[in-house]
């Protein structure tokens, strides 16, 4: 196995400009500290593009307690089309890339790709999972793609293990325990018939291991295996989650309904499972199924709260009533026995369909909090962030942000201090197509503190920049959003933004403008990157606006 960590030292990049006028998509004008015009509430403290090679496309992103790192990973291509893992390291004030590495596939031409990125709860090791093309080493000479987890020291880059987790074939999610010790990693592993008997053909299992981090070991691995049912192996393990004190660890994921057929007779039905397992043992403790009763139904995220009491899980179903549109829900159960405590599904009037990508939990246990897409007549597709009371499901308060445009959330954080939420995603603007988009809100009201929309250097398309992830350090002063952002060229790459969230603390006034503060911006990339990045999108429309008047 082949891995490569290189430290590139590049001081930071000060960008200089003269101030441009705004058309501003969303928001109040704001000038930023680089001299650009901002077309939003909150101007980015630190940017960095990276493409890799060919293209790159980011999975996770994280930040150390002090907010000081940021870590972005996930996978890259190279000019001759083949994939690798991919992970680096970046100092949030001034950009500067701490180091980059890479993990390869052993096989000429083969492909790595990383899935999942996750950093220690203290701050020492990264972790990427995914799969990779490696060979069988039977003497047939073949080659088969397995689920493998690299880890790498989080201040130096230097590569510590890799291991191929046994009968796995793909590794999709992975969280540390809270004291940094263990990894658990999920994936999932096809069950083939054996003999005559197709009950033995489980199709697509779920596989739960865990890793002493220090070693790469493994200290236990479990397989879900679902019921059989003939035409349908739709089993695939969607989110892992570790419980405060770090005894339980909850999977959720998609599982084979029963009585479900298509127009031949083929059953295509899925519901979602959650399980919870022992930590140290890796048994399950319990599982339950949700269904909403057609047969689509995918559960997206599970949280535990941090009291340990409860288990919540966010998605979508779809129900007789809502015909073929999918409606969003949350469901939360008793983390000692799996009983169902109470279930939300989200069907307001004059809204065609809502999903619910994401959840996080409040500090102190009191509130859920989740990230939903609304789809109306109206502006079509909008972020919608809900605040649940956690004892009884029922709702604080509701804040919504509508463009023009579709607005598609796909992750939410909750500050540590208590004070505020970020909802992040992909929104629609009129001047500059899909850009990255950042709400913050008070999080005991709902009412919004600020908005940062990026809108990153590549042409206007269907794509455009895409927020996937947030990260809010432990400090509460710094949020860090990863995205996926073309460059000028159409190519796919990696933006981290990171916001300076210090003024976001309990108790501030409402934000709604802000002027920040003078730090500058600073733009760290590969090559000819650093050109590209330089002049956003935005300001040369703006220019060009200008021009016209």
């Amino acid at each position: 196995m082949k891995a490569i960590a290189v430290g590139f030292g590049l001081a930071s990049l000060l960008v200089l400009r003269a101030a441009v006028p705004a058309f501003a998509d969303d928001g109040p004008p704001v000038h930023c500290a680089d001299g650009s015009t901002a077309v939003t509430s909150k101007c980015e403290m630190t940017l960095i593009r990276d493409a890799g090679l060919q293209s790159a496309q980011q999975y996770q992103v994280a930040i150390s307690g002090d907010g000081k790192t940021a870590w972005i990973g996930g996978l890259t291509v190279d000019p001759a089309s083949r994939l690798h893992y991919f992970v680096a390291s970046y100092d949030t004030a001034t950009g500067i890339n701490h180091w980059r590495a890479h993990y390869d596939s052993p096989i000429a031409n083969g492909n790595a790709s990383g899935f999942r990125v996750s950093v220690s709860p203290d701050d020492s090791v990264v972790a990427v999972t995914g799969q990779a093309l490696v060979p069988l080493n039977d003497g047939s000479g073949q080659n088969q793609y397995r689920a493998i987890t690299v880890t790498w020291d989080a201040v130096t880059g230097a590569q510590h293990w890799a291991v191929q987790t046994r009968s796995g074939s793909t590794g999709y999610r992975l969280v540390f325990a809270p004291d940094s010790h263990t990894l658990y990693v999920g994936g999932q592993v096809y069950t083939y018939q054996t003999g005559s008997d197709p009950t033995t053909e489980t199709g697509d299992d779920w596989t739960i291991a865990a890793y002493d981090v220090a070693t790469g070991s493994e200290r236990w691995y479990t397989k879900i295996t679902a019921p059989y049912i003939v035409g349908n192996n739709s089993d695939y393990l969607d989110f892992l989650a570790v419980s405060a004190d770090g005894k339980h660890v909850a999977a959720t994921g998609r599982r084979p309904e029963s009585g479900i057929t298509d127009g031949f007779g083929n059953n295509r039905g899925v519901q979602w499972a959650t399980a919870v397992l022992d930590s140290t043992t890796g048994s399950v403790s319990w599982l339950q199924t949700y269904a909403g009763g057609l047969g689509n139904d995918y559960p997206h995220e599970v949280a535990f709260t941090p009291d340990g009491s409860t288990v919540v899980v966010c998605g979508e179903i779809q129900t007789p009533t809502g015909g073929t549109n999918n409606i969003a829900a949350i469901v939360a159960y008793s983390a000692a026995d799996g009983a169902k405590l109470w279930d939300d599904r989200v069907t307001p009037a004059n809204v065609a369909a809502t999903l619910a990508p994401a959840l996080a939990i409040a500090p102190d246990s009191s509130t859920v909090y989740v990230a939903m897409e609304w789809t109306d007549q109206g502006s079509g597709a909008d972020y919608v962030t809900r605040a649940l009371r956690r004892a009884d499901g029922s709702t604080e308060w509701t804040s919504s942000y509508a463009q023009p445009g579709a607005d598609i959330p796909t992750a939410i954080a909750a500050s540590p201090d208590g004070g505020t939420v970020y909802t992040t995603g992909q929104s629609q603007q009129p001047l500059t197509g899909y850009d990255a988009a950042t709400i913050a809100y008070r999080a005991t009201s709902g009412a919004e503190r600020w908005v940062a929309n990026y809108a990153g250097p590549g042409p206007m398309s269907n794509q455009d920049e895409q927020n996937e992830t947030v990260a809010v350090s432990g400090t509460a002063t710094r949020v860090a959003v990863g995205a996926d952002s073309p460059n000028a060229d159409g190519h796919l790459a990696i933006a981290l933004l990171v916001y300076d969230t210090s003024s976001d603390a309990v108790g501030s006034p409402a934000q709604v403008p802000e002027s920040p503060g003078v730090t500058p911006l600073a733009v760290a990339g590969a090559g000819a990157l650093i050109g590209a990045a330089l002049l956003r999108r935005r300001d040369l429309r703006s220019l060009q606006s200008a021009a016209r008047v």
